[in-house]
């Protein structure tokens, strides 16, 4: 099997990078605008600013990034004879984005307007059913054309849109490794290079450095060194190691907890963090180096027991479910370097929601 690593044609990150669109985007002409509505008044009007001698296309995201949402997007673009499609906004939006660009042919920008997850970077869409549950992965033959960040932009948007991302940033070595170990194909259906494993440690480095800093500087709207390196991490790092680097337990777990209604309101990389803290029960990591991970994602307010993501009455009928789900066939918790039983599975949910209320409340 090839190895192989992907990763967006440019990168571009800075303070005040969306007051250069007109040169970055200058060799096309008519442009749609993806983003959704509670973004619209904040981001369109500097660029339309900004791509002043070019016909701009606005349209705005509906419910969710579903076949139908794909598809009505993509006649949009088809009708306006755009030469590009530019996604603005978090996940969802981004995730559209490329998908449309890829059922359209045609090329893709992204401009995340929040560090909360690695989905700019990849060539992959998570599709979702309307009713917000997990669908399938959709598997695209590159990724986006253009990256653009504008790190001032993530500094003034909500610091939990950050925490999301460092949730999510946090899983990416965990899981490269896991795939590493146990052989299994990265996202891009190839073995996994040692440099992806690399960058994935890259990306957990620099998140346990400089996260707690990067989440005050954010409170503050403060573009500091601490910031740029946690947004590179979120984004860029993240991005090209869950890819490269493959997923397991972290996600896997993931979707399948996606089944429980309580759990709608908890962001990707919230219920993301919690996973990979039963991923690394499962690995029976030392239970000094479990504890210091587990303050440190409870510092930054993230996950570490079944009622951070609101599940308040443990039903085990309903836990062993998830279990089912997130063992079925082509799930990516099936990535781990040992077998992993539905029963095995439940017990290090149980003992994961365990420790998080141990050391939550006595710090031993």
């Amino acid at each position: 099997m090839s190895k192989v690593i992907g990763s967006p044609t440019r990168y571009r990150q800075g303070k005040d990078e969306l007051k250069h669109l007109g040169e970055d985007l200058k060799e096309y002409k008519r442009l749609v605008v993806f983003t959704s509505e509670n973004l619209k008044d904040m981001f369109i009007p500097s660029i339309q600013e900004s791509l002043a001698d070019q016909v701009l296309t606005v349209v705005l995201f509906q419910n969710e990034c579903s076949i139908s949402e794909i598809e009505r997007i993509k006649h949009i673009v088809e009708d306006s004879e755009s030469d590009v499609i530019i996604g603005v906004g978090g996940g969802k939006v981004l995730d559209t984005t490329k998908a449309v660009g890829y059922y359209a042919h045609k090329p893709i920008v992204v401009i995340p307007t929040a560090a909360s997850t690695d989905a700019p970077c990849s060539s992959l869409s998570v599709i979702y059913h309307e009713d917000h549950t997990f669908d399938h992965y959709l598997y695209l033959p590159k990724s986006p054309d253009q990256v653009i960040v504008d790190t001032q932009v993530i500094a003034n948007a909500p610091v939990r849109l950050l925490r999301a991302g460092i949730g999510d940033a946090f899983s990416t070595y965990f899981e490269a490794r896991a795939c590493f170990m146990s052989h299994s194909e990265n996202c891009l259906h190839a073995s996994v290079t040692r440099s992806a494993v690399a960058i994935s440690k890259a990306c957990f480095d620099i998140v346990y450095s400089y996260g707690l800093q990067a989440i005050e500087d954010c409170k503050n709207h403060k573009v500091s060194e601490a910031l740029e390196n946690v947004i590179e991490a979120n984004i860029y790092l993240s991005g090209i190691g869950f890819e490269s680097g493959g997923e397991a337990m972290g996600h896997g777990l993931h979707n399948a907890f996606t089944l429980i209604p309580e759990t709608s309101s908890v962001m990707h990389g919230e219920k993301v963090a919690f996973c990979t803290l039963v991923q690394l029960v499962l690995e029976n990591t030392p239970k000094d180096t479990l504890k210091a991970y587990y303050e440190f994602l409870e510092a930054l307010e993230l996950p570490t027991t079944l009622s951070d993501l609101h599940i308040l009455n443990i039903d085990e009928k309903v836990l062993r479910d998830v279990c089912k789900e997130a063992l079925k066939e082509s799930s990516t918790a099936l990535n781990m370097p040992f077998d992993v039983s539905e029963e095995s599975l439940y017990q290090a949910i149980i003992k994961a929601d365990h420790y998080g209320h141990k050391w939550k409340t006595s710090g031993k």
